[in-house]
């Protein structure tokens, strides 16, 4: 629920740009999927872009259409989704 209050508040002014930063930390699968199922719904909506900061690459693989890699500060990979990190990974952070 905090979650979904906290999104709440930062559309509240109507934003072209959402940043989500571990939207889904600590929720069980379902309701990971109920929050970005909302995100994208608002997302819609609002007609604006959403930066999702995760650890999780499933959700950037499933529901993102770029993805990047950042460690220690340095972005490694940018491209479509979670494949690009995926196939042929480049820092040992993307590698299965």
């Amino acid at each position: 629920m905090q979650q979904r209050v906290m999104i709440a508040m930062a559309l509240a002014s109507e934003p072209k740009l959402l940043v989500a930063d571990e939207p889904t930390t600590a929720l069980d699968v379902t309701i990971q999927a109920q929050i970005i199922d909302l995100l994208r719904a608002l997302k819609s909506r609002f007609a604006m872009s959403i930066l999702l900061i995760t650890h999780n690459l499933g959700i950037v693989g499933r529901y993102c259409r770029s993805g990047g890699c950042d460690v220690c500060g340095t972005n490694c990979r940018i491209g479509a989704g979670v494949g690009n990190c995926s196939a042929g990974p480049l820092h040992p952070y993307t590698q299965p």
